[in-house]
Formats: C-alpha cells, sequence, structure tokens
C-alpha cells in the first residue's frame, strides 16, 4: 500500500492537471466570447445604432461579458485553492466546473443578447425607414389636410409621435410603427375629406358655395351655412322645348330678370325643403317639412340668403317642359309609398311601413325613391315633383276666380297684375275639359291656362273660385292619376296647414 503522503501528492498532482486543463478551457471560452462581444459591439457601431432598446442590449451583453470574467476569477480562486489541499481542490475544482458552465451559459447569454442587440437594430432601423415614410406621408396628409387644418394637425402630431417611440424601443417601436400605419391610414382619410371639402369650396355660385364643381348638382350653403343639394336646369327658349308658337317666343321666363337681363341657370331643390332647427335644409333620406303654411315657408326661404326664394309657378314650368321636350315624365310616391302606374317602384316610408300601407300618412323620405321619380330619369334629377307631397308655389293666385300674377321672382303681392282670367267648368277634371273665361300668354306659360303642353302633362286640376287661393303643385302620396307634373290646386287658403303639403326652395345667383 503506498503511503498517504503519496497518495496526496498523487491526487495533487492529478487535480493540478485537471485544473490546468479547465483553466485552459476556460480562457479559450473567455477569448471567444470577447471576440464575440467585441464584435458585436462593432457592428453596433457600423449600422449606425442610436435606439436606447439597443444600447441596452448592449450593456446586458457586456455585463453577461463581466459576470463571465468574474467566473474566470472564481476559477483561479479555486485552482489557487487546490494546491493547499486536496479535498479543497477537488471542492474547487468543481466549483471550476460549475464556474465554467455559468460562464459557458453567461457566453451562451452574452451571445443572445448580441443577436437581440443586432435584431433589435434592424428593427430599429425599419422602424425607423418606416418613420420616415410615414413622416413623409404625414407632410402629405398635412398639406392635403389645408382646408382640415385641426384635424390634420392631429394626425400629424400622432405620426411624429409614433415616430419618437420608434427612437426609444425596437419594440415599442414596432407597436408605434403599426400605430403610425392606422393614423397614417386616419390621416389619409382625413385628408380625403379635408380634399372634399377643398374642393367644395372651389366653385362658388353667386354667394353660395359649390361642394361639387363641374356638376349639375351641387351642395350649395346657405345664410345659415347649411348644405342645401341643388340641381341646375340651365336657360332655354320656347323653341328648343318644341314649344315656340304655342306658348311664347325667345327666353322662357324663368330665366329673366326684372331688368331683362337672362339667368344662364336656376338651382332647383333636388328634394322638397327639410328642417333643420327651424331652417331650411335640402338633402336626401330625411322627412320633408310639411304642416306649415305658405306664408311660412315663403319666408324660411328668403331667410336663407340673398338669391334665395320660394320655387315659382314659372319655375315649375320651365322643369315640366324640359321634361316633356325629353319625353319624360317622372313616376312619384302617388300610391301610399309607391308609384300608382309602377307598382313596383317605392320609397321608404317615414313612417316605415311597407308601401301600400292604406288609413294613414303615406309620406315617403326625401328622395328615397328610384331613379325613374327625378326629373330626368337619372341620380342627378330634382325628386318628388309627382306626388308625396302638395308644393307651395309662389308667384300667382286666385281670387274671386281673378288670376293675380307676378311678372318676376320676388316682386311683392301688392304689384302683382290682376286679370279679368277665371275659371269655368267644375273641379277635379281632366286638363282637356277645363274652359277659362279669357286669354293670357302668361298664363299659358306657367302651364295654368289650358294648352297642348298642359294636356300631355299628367295631373288634374282642383279648384275654388271663392275667396283668395294659393296654389299646390304636384300631388300626394294617394293622388293617383290626378298626380304629376301639371297637377294643380287651388282650394286652400294661405294660413292653411297639412300634413301632405311642402314647399321647395330655389336659388339664383346675383
Amino acid at each position: 500500500m503506498d503511503k498517504p503522503g503519496d497518495l496526496l501528492v498523487f491526487a495533487v498532482g492529478e487535480l493540478t492537471q485537471e485544473t490546468t486543463k479547465l483553466l485552459q478551457e476556460y480562457r479559450n471560452a473567455k477569448v471567444s466570447i470577447d471576440g464575440k462581444v467585441q464584435l458585436v459591439l462593432a457592428t453596433a457601431v457600423e449600422v449606425g445604432l442610436s435606439e436606447d432598446n439597443s444600447k441596452d442590449s448592449q450593456l446586458a451583453a457586456a455585463d453577461s461579458a463581466n459576470e463571465a470574467k468574474v467566473h474566470a476569477d472564481d476559477s483561479k480562486d479555486s485552482q489557487l485553492a487546490a494546491a493547499t489541499s486536496a479535498n479543497e481542490a477537488k471542492v474547487h475544482a468543481d466549483n471550476s466546473k460549475d464556474s465554467q458552465l455559468a460562464a459557458a451559459i453567461s457566453a451562451n447569454e452574452a451571445k443572445v443578447h448580441a443577436d437581440n442587440s443586432m435584431e433589435n437594430q434592424l428593427v430599429a432601423a425599419t422602424s425607423a425607414s418606416e418613420a420616415k415614410i410615414h413622416a413623409d406621408n404625414s407632410k402629405d396628409s398635412q398639406l392635403a389636410a389645408a382646408i382640415s387644418a385641426n384635424e390634420a394637425k392631429v394626425y400629424a402630431d400622432d405620426s411624429k409621435s409614433s415616430q419618437l417611440a420608434a427612437a426609444i424601443s425596437a419594440n415599442e417601436a414596432k407597436v408605434h410603427a403599426d400605430n403610425s400605419m392606422e393614423n397614417q391610414l386616419v390621416a389619409a382619410t382625413s385628408a380625403s375629406e379635408a380634399k372634399i371639402q377643398a374642393d367644395k369650396a372651389l366653385t362658388i355660385v353667386g354667394g353660395a358655395i359649390s361642394h361639387t364643381p363641374n356638376s349639375r348638382m351641387k351642395q350649395l350653403m346657405d345664410a345659415n351655412g347649411n348644405f342645401n343639394t341643388m340641381v341646375s336646369i340651365p336657360c332655354f327658349t320656347f323653341d328648343e322645348v318644341n314649344m315656340s308658337g304655342q306658348i311664347g317666343t325667345g327666353v322662357h321666363p324663368a330665366f329673366l330678370r326684372q331688368d331683362g337681363s337672362i339667368i344662364p341657370e336656376i338651382w332647383v331643390g333636388a328634394f322638397t325643403a327639410s328642417n333643420k332647427s327651424n331652417n331650411v335644409i335640402v338633402q336626401s333620406d330625411v322627412e320633408p317639412w310639411h304642416t306649415i303654411n305658405y306664408d311660412d315657408a315663403k319666408a324660411k326661404c328668403v331667410a336663407m340668403g340673398n338669391g334665395w326664394h320660394m320655387m315659382t309657378a314659372m319655375e315649375w314650368s320651365a322643369i315640366a317642359l324640359w321634361c316633356l321636350a325629353n319625353d319624360f315624365q317622372p313616376n312619384g310616391n302617388t300610391q301610399y309609398g309607391r308609384s300608382h302606374a309602377k307598382r313596383i317602384e317605392f320609397c321608404k316610408r317615414v313612417d316605415g311601413d311597407i308601401p301600400n300601407t292604406r288609413n294613414k300618412a303615406a309620406l315617403g323620405s326625401c328622395g328615397s325613391g328610384p331613379n325613374s321619380w327625378r326629373h330626368d330619369n337619372t341620380p342627378f334629377g330634382i325628386s318628388d315633383l309627382n306626388g308625396n307631397l302638395w308644393e307651395w308655389i309662389d308667384g300667382f293666385k286666385l281670387v274671386n276666380n281673378k288670376f293675380h300674377i307676378s311678372s318676376y321672382s320676388g316682386q311683392p303681392e301688392s304689384e302683382w297684375e290682376v286679370t279679368d282670367i277665371g275659371l269655368l267648368g267644375p273641379s277635379g277634371n281632366k286638363w282637356e275639359n277645363y274652359k277659362f273665361t279669357g286669354t293670357s300668354e302668361i298664363l299659358k306659360q306657367m302651364l295654368i291656362e289650358s294648352t297642348e303642353a298642359t294636356k300631355k302633362l299628367k295631373g288634374g286640376l282642383f279648384y275654388n273660385i271663392t275667396g283668395e287661393r294659393i296654389p299646390f303643385k304636384g300631388g300626394t302620396w294617394q293622388s293617383g292619376s290626378r298626380g304629376g307634373l301639371a297637377a294643380l290646386n287651388l282650394q286652400y287658403h294661405r294660413t292653411s296647414k297639412y300634413g301632405n303639403v311642402g314647399f321647395r326652395p330655389v336659388f339664383i345667383a346675383d
């Protein structure tokens, strides 16, 4: 048996060799770790890493390297302790192995942090690139949103905030980049809306601002700040509507001012008037304004500003003759939410009931019928001239069976011309059955006196020859064949208020 001293010497020698080997492996690992750390740091410098998260990742890698150095120092301490005692050497050798393992783990962690740092740099660079794109887009959005400045500024600030967030950390930058994309989409929508608003302000029609340049249907803003959907009827002569020699010559009187100058176009409400805060507004898919008397309806139109007034008989005549010249007459809500002539055509009833539900009001929402209910059979036409509501008409009245007629739009009633012409025959007949006590070219032009034009146009005549009678035109939801462009009602007083009577504004530019 060997002496205990020999065994101790042998054990110490063996442990020393093993410790030396472990130390060498540690040094190699440390060199490798240091090289990787230096490589990561050099790469970070080359790509211009500036984000705080990337710096944090480098710091984490440096901390991991320091931890590796600590473990290496522990390993050296373990080697020194092994030279003193075999048992302690073995323990320290084990500790050295643990330290080496810890160092290896630290090396892996350092590599992970380094890889994360490179990924963070890539994400940050991508975020920076995206942020620049969003910044450019934000500038474009701000430029396009010049009219909606407040909305555009909000979205531009949001976009800048997203770019700043991208510079703070790679992960947060990605989140903010996504938010920036959403903000860009919102900003683009806002810019689009702003452009629409800007386009709306491009065209001035008299004192009104037009929403839609170069269109025969425009949104005209009145003095109350409301946009009204209006349709242009361009000036024409009687010859152009095939009426020359029958009811007059030259320019139709609807396009003549008091001084005889020509009005290039009149702007007629695409829909009957609606009530917005006790002011007129002309828009689709809302309940028409009804249960209002003649004087109040007329005053509401005048209150819309300079150039606005309630439709006159002469202006209604211009639309009717235009339709007749184009061989088209619109259908409408003449049978409880549908057309009596074509029952498959219907509108959206205000009460929500289905078409042809009877024994109750069947008023339709403005313009909710098909294109065939518009004067030109297109989406850009004047709606509901046939049926739905009677419409108050300005420009003439019947007083004790004598017609009082205005010479121009806006002329005071006290100045209207009083004729000796009245009506003969019972009310409610077809136009061709009516007789007048005299004849008047202006009554023919207004489609009041019976002519070939009134015989071709749809609608009946109703009247009362006693007292003052103010005209309605068009018919209602229950007029049937008696509704239409020629339908005229002279049975009611100016103070009358009914749920089936409304009105329509017209605008003429200065």
